[in-house]
C-alpha cells in the first residue's frame, strides 16, 4: 500500500469518525455547549446597537423610591409616569417585559392604561402557560395526553390599552440559553416580543416593503393590506406580523429576491436607516422560527438606565432616547438581588446572569442588525467535517512525525482562526469541537501510532537484513547508536575457527559465476548452522574461507568446547554436502586457536566492518593451512583444548608456523569420546610413541613407529608427514640445536 493510499484511507476514517460522532452522539449539542462558548469567549464583548435601551427595575430604584424590592408591588402609576417621560423623550417603541397578571384598583390600572393609550407604541408581555390535557385511553388502559401552550394575556384593561401583546419564550436547553423564538410553533407560529417589536419599529417602511413586492409580484401584493392604518385596523400589529409571516412562508424565494433587489439598487429617500429596517424585516420573515442569540457581552452590555433615573430626568439629559426602542424589566448589578436570571455564555463567575429583559433586548437587537448567529445547515456542516478530516489526516500521514505535529497544530490553528474571523465578522458559526479537538488529535495519534508500527516493522526488516552480515548484538548496538559504532571495540578472550575449502580454485575455473555463487551459498548455509547453533558469530567470509568466533570477557572452557563441537559437526555436514553434489566437492579444513582478541568495527571514513583483530586470528588461519601439509581435517592449538574433556585428540607436535616466532603445540581433533573406536585408540598410542621418539631425536626409531601406523592406516597424513621428515633427518641431521619443533616455511 502506497503512502498516498494510506493517507486517503486514514482521511476517510477520520472523516467518518467526525460525521459518526456528530450524527450518533448529538454533535450539535456538543458544538452548541462547547464550540459556541469557545467562539464567544474568544470574541469577547462587542458593541451593542444604540437603537435599543434597557430601563431596569432594580434595587437601587426601589430604595430611592422607598418601595419594596418587589416590582409586583410597585404602584402602576409609576409606570404611567415612566411612559410619559419616555414619550416626551421621543422613544419609538416601549416594551414592558413585565407580566401584569393581577388587576389593581380601577384608578391605578386606569392611569397606566391611559398612559399606554396616549403613547400608542407600548407592547406588553403575555405569558405562555403549558397545560397537559388527557384525551382518551388506549386499549391497554394507559392515558393519552396532549400538551397545549396557552397564551395568557395581562389584565384585560391593560391589554386593551396596549398596541400589541407578545410573549417572549426561550427554547428549552439543558445547559445554557442560546436561542430564542421569533415565531412560536406550539402556538400557531404566534410572533414573539422581538419580532413584534421589530415590526413596530419598522412600521414606517411598510409602504416601501409593499412597493418592493409590487415590483416583483404585483398580483400577489394585492393580498396584503394597502397601508399600515388598514393593517392595524384589520388585525392589529400582531395580526400584521402573522400575515406577513404566512405570506413569505408561502413564497420561500420571495424574501431573498427582495434582498437581492435592495442590494442592487442605490439608497432612495429615507436613506440608509430605511434600507436597514427593510433588510431586517425581510430577514425576519425569511428566517427560521428559532434563532441563535448573538450576545453582546456580560450583563449591562446593552445601554442600561435605572428606572429611577428616568423618573427624575437624570437619564434623559445623559442618554439620547429619540427614536429608540426601550425595554423595561428586572435587572440587577449584583447577583444577590437578581430575580430574573438566565445562564448564558456570558454569565459571571460571581453568579450574575443575564436577565430576561436583557435577553429580550439582545434578541431584538440581533434582528434589527440582522446579526443573529447562523450555524451551517446539516449537509454543508457534515461536508466540512469530512473535508477537514481528510485534510488533517493527509497532513499527519504524509509528513514525518515531528513535522506532522507542527503542521497539524498549525492547520488546526489556522482553521480555528478562520472560524473566529467569520464568527466575529458575520456571525457565521462553523463547527469547532469535532474538527479541532477531536479529529485533529485522533488523526495525529493514529498516524503516529501507524508510523510507529511501520517504523518498527521496517526496523525489524533492517535488523533481519543486517543480521545476515552482523551479529545480533552488533545490530542492536547499531540500531541504538549508529555514530558510536565507528570507534567502539572490546578486548575479549576468544576462540577463532578458520575454515578453507580444498579444490575451490579449480572448481571456480570450471563454473560460471552465477552457478558458483549458488553453490557457495548452499555450502556456507551448511557451515553456518553448526556455528549459529552453538552461539558462535560468523565474523568473515571471503571466497571459500570462513572465520567464526566465540568470545567472552575471560577464558571459559564452555566456549572452547562449543567451538570444538562446531568444528566436528562442520566436518560431518561438509562431507554430507559433498556427497550430495554427486560431482566436484569442497572438502573442508579447519583450524582452531584461542587467546586475546579485539572485537569491534574496523575501517575508516564511511566503511566499517565488524571483525575480530589479533594474533590468534592470523594464527588460526595458519593452523588451518597446516592441514594441507599434514593431511588432516581439524587442527587445534594446545590453548584451545587445554582442560577440555569429552573429545578424542592426538598431539601432532610443536610447530613454528610461517611468519611466526613462537612455536605452537597442535593437536588433531578426531571425534567426541563416545565415538572413539578401539583401532583409533591403538593408532593414537602408536603415533604418540613415534612422536616421542621424534622429539628425542631418535629418528630411526620414530620412523619405524610411524611406519607401523601407516600399516594400519595407510592414509594417515600426520604419520606419513613425520615418516618422511624422519627419513630426511636420518640422511641429513639438522645442523641447529635440536628442540623437536617443526618449522613451516610456507603458508
Amino acid at each position: 500500500m502506497t503512502r498516498s493510499i494510506r493517507a486517503i484511507s486514514l482521511g476517510l476514517t477520520i472523516a467518518a469518525l467526525g460525521v459518526g460522532i456528530y450524527v450518533l452522539f448529538n454533535g450539535a449539542h456538543l458544538e452548541e455547549n462547547l464550540g459556541l462558548t469557545l467562539l464567544f469567549k474568544q470574541r469577547g464583548s462587542t458593541q451593542a446597537p444604540g437603537e435599543v435601551i434597557i430601563v431596569t427595575i432594580d434595587k437601587v430604584s426601589a430604595d430611592r423610591l422607598r418601595l419594596p424590592n418587589d416590582p409586583e408591588k410597585w404602584p402602576r402609576s409609576l409606570h404611567a409616569e415612566l411612559i410619559g417621560k419616555l414619550v416626551n423623550a421621543g422613544v419609538a417603541v416601549i416594551v414592558f417585559d413585565i407580566y401584569f397578571k393581577e388587576q389593581r384598583s380601577p384608578a391605578e390600572d386606569g392611569v397606566l392604561a391611559e398612559a399606554m393609550r396616549r403613547a400608542g407604541n407600548v407592547i406588553l408581555f403575555s405569558y405562555i402557560k403549558r397545560e397537559i390535557l388527557p384525551i382518551s385511553n388506549d386499549p391497554s388502559g394507559s392515558a393519552v395526553q396532549a400538551t397545549i401552550d396557552r397564551v395568557m394575556p395581562p389584565t384585560p384593561r391593560l391589554a386593551d390599552a396596549a398596541l400589541a401583546l407578545a410573549p417572549f419564550t426561550l427554547p428549552k436547553v439543558p445547559v445554557r440559553v442560546s436561542r430564542f423564538w421569533t415565531f412560536r410553533p406550539s402556538t400557531g407560529e404566534l410572533p414573539t416580543m422581538p419580532a413584534v417589536t421589530l415590526q413596530l419599529h419598522a412600521l414606517d417602511v411598510y409602504s416601501d416593503l409593499l412597493a418592493l413586492i409590487s415590483e416583483l409580484r404585483p398580483d400577489e401584493a394585492l393580498q396584503l393590506p394597502r397601508s399600515t392604518d388598514e393593517a392595524l385596523a384589520e388585525a392589529g400589529l400582531v395580526g400584521l406580523v402573522a400575515s406577513l409571516r404566512a405570506f413569505f412562508n408561502n413564497r420561500p424565494a420571495l424574501a431573498q429576491s427582495l434582498l437581492d433587489k435592495l442590494q442592487r439598487e442605490p439608497t432612495q429617500n429615507g436613506g440608509a436607516g430605511k434600507r436597514e429596517r427593510l433588510v431586517a424585516l425581510l430577514k425576519l420573515y425569511q428566517g427560521d422560527n428559532a434563532r441563535y442569540l448573538n450576545f453582546y457581552g456580560p450583563p449591562r452590555s446593552i445601554t442600561t438606565v435605572p428606572y429611577i433615573d428616568v423618573l427624575t430626568g437624570d437619564a434623559l439629559s445623559q442618554v439620547d432616547f429619540q427614536g429608540k426602542v426601550v425595554f423595561i424589566g428586572f435587572s440587577e448589578r449584583l447577583q444577590p438581588e437578581q430575580k430574573d436570571g438566565f445562564y448564558t455564555v456570558f454569565s459571571q463567575t460571581s453568579g450574575l446572569d443575564l436577565s430576561g429583559v436583557e435577553i429580550a433586548a439582545t434578541a431584538f437587537a440581533n434582528l434589527f442588525e440582522g446579526k443573529t448567529i447562523v450555524p451551517l445547515n446539516p449537509v454543508p456542516l457534515l461536508l466540512l467535517i469530512m473535508v477537514f478530516g481528510v485534510s488533517i489526516a493527509a497532513v499527519c500521514r504524509l509528513l514525518p512525525t515531528s513535522t506532522a505535529i507542527v503542521a497539524s497544530v498549525a492547520f488546526a490553528g489556522t482553521y480555528l482562526g478562520v472560524c473566529f474571523y467569520f464568527f466575529r465578522r458575520t456571525g457565521a458559526w462553523l463547527p469547532v469541537i469535532i474538527p479541532v479537538f477531536l479529529q485533529t488529535p485522533v488523526a495525529l495519534f493514529v498516524s503516529v501510532f501507524l508510523r510507529y508500527g511501520e517504523t518498527n516493522r521496517e526496523r525489524k526488516r533492517i535488523r533481519r537484513a543486517f543480521g545476515y552480515y552482523l551479529p545480533n548484538k552488533v545490530v542492536d548496538q547499531l540500531a541504538d547508536n549508529v555514530g558510536g559504532m565507528r570507534t567502539n571495540g572490546q578486548l575479549l578472550y576468544g576462540i577463532c575457527l578458520a575454515t578453507d575449502a580444498e579444490q575451490y580454485t579449480r572448481l571456480a575455473e570450471s563454473m560460471d559465476p552465477q552457478t558458483l555463487a549458488e553453490l557457495m551459498n548452499r555450502y556456507y548455509g551448511v557451515l553456518f548452522e553448526p556455528v549459529r547453533a552453538r552461539a558462535g558469530i560468523i565474523s568473515d567470509v571471503v571466497g571459500d574461507a570462513m572465520l567464526a568466533i566465540w568470545s567472552a570477557t575471560r577464558d571459559e572452557p564452555g566456549l572452547r568446547s562449543k567451538a570444538c563441537e562446531a568444528a566436528l559437526e562442520i566436518t560431518e555436514v561438509a562431507e554430507q554436502f559433498n556427497r550430495s553434489l554427486g560431482g566436484p566437492s569442497l572438502p573442508t579444513r579447519i583450524g582452531l586457536h584461542a587467546g586475546q582478541i579485539m572485537v569491534g568495527n574496523i575501517g575508516a571514513m564511511d566503511h566499517y566492518e565488524y571483525r575480530a583483530v589479533g594474533d590468534i586470528v592470523n594464527t588460526a588461519s595458519r593452523i588451518q593451512g597446516l592441514n594441507k601439509k599434514l593431511g588432516t581435517r581439524i587442527l587445534a592449538s594446545q590453548e584451545t583444548l587445554e582442560g577440555l574433556k569429552g573429545f578424542v585428540t592426538r598431539e601432532l607436535g610443536s610447530f613454528r608456523l610461517a611468519g611466526k616466532q613462537q612455536a605452537l603445540v597442535l593437536h588433531e581433533l578426531l571425534c567426541r569420546i563416545e565415538n572413539q573406536t578401539g583401532d583409533c585408540r591403538q593408532l593414537c598410542r602408536v603415533f604418540a610413541g613415534g612422536l616421542a621418539a621424534y622429539k628425542a631425536g631418535a629418528w630411526e626409531d620414530a620412523a619405524e613407529k610411524f611406519s607401523k601406523v601407516l600399516e594400519k592406516a595407510t592414509a594417515d597424513g600426520p604419520a606419513n608427514f613425520y615418516l618422511q621428515l624422519c627419513r630426511s633427518y636420518v640422511k641429513a641431521p639438522p645442523a641447529d640445536v635440536w628442540d623437536g619443533v617443526v618449522c613451516i616455511d610456507q603458508k
